[in-house]
């Protein structure tokens, strides 16, 4: 894995891990799993912390970034982080037949030749 694939990699885990937490805290209160998986999910939960931290402060410190269209102002790190991290809990959040049904979606447009460059997307702080 060359260091550009690492940092891709890095940023989708520690996305998720912000996404998985508030998951994983909410099945502690549940009867569902049984208590051993509890116990292991209660380390990952604190090791998944680690990162989001982690990776949440190396965006916050990384200071203004530029977007792609150069008519559009800069955006904070942390509001890259924001926006980001709310993208991934929007996917998260949705039902099991629902994001089959996004990804699906986004398949059949792939087939039909889209290409995300032509999406700009204003980044803009979250209210």
């Amino acid at each position: 894995m060359n260091n550009l694939q690492a940092k891709i990699t890095y940023n989708r885990a520690a996305y998720i891990a912000q996404s998985l937490i508030p998951i994983l805290d909410a099945l502690e209160e549940t009867t569902e799993p049984k208590r051993e998986l509890k116990f292991h999910l209660k380390r990952t939960f604190e090791e998944l912390d680690k990162l989001v931290r982690k990776h949440e402060r190396e965006y916050r410190n990384h200071g203004l970034i530029e977007q792609e269209d150069s008519n559009l102002a800069p955006i904070s790190g942390q509001d890259m982080y924001n926006i980001t991290a709310k993208a991934y809990d929007f996917i998260l959040e949705k039902q099991p037949n629902e994001i089959v049904s996004i990804v699906e979606l986004v398949k059949s447009y792939e087939a039909g030749g889209i290409n995300y460059g032509d999406f700009e997307v204003e980044y803009k702080p979250l209210e």
